[in-house]
């Protein structure tokens, strides 16, 4: 039971900083206009997917550039797990096992 209210927690969570970084990015716009004649409230929300497609194109290229920048600036002998020399077994240690 609590796992569920974990995972809509979450949900509601992620859905809330998406809409909250749309607004402050411009993907999303509202709009109202009233009908007074007929008593209503006409609400719009609009996405602007240009905004939305250059701004993911962007990250896109930033994420890209900082992954060729970390990889050039990174040596191949650097890492302890890429060193692949082979260690010898003990003197003790027959080679057949």
């Amino acid at each position: 039971m609590r796992r569920k209210h974990f995972s809509t927690f979450v949900f509601v969570l992620l859905v809330g900083l998406i809409v909250a970084v749309g607004f402050s990015r411009g993907w999303f716009t509202v709009t109202s206009s009233e009908d007074s004649a007929a008593n209503e409230v006409h609400v719009n929300l609009t996405l602007d997917r240009g905004k939305f497609q250059k701004d993911a194109e962007r990250a896109v290229e930033e994420t890209r550039n900082k992954a060729s920048h970390l990889s050039s600036a990174t040596k191949p002998g650097d890492s302890p797990s890429n060193d692949r020399t082979e260690t010898q077994p003990p003197s003790n240690v027959p080679d057949h096992l």
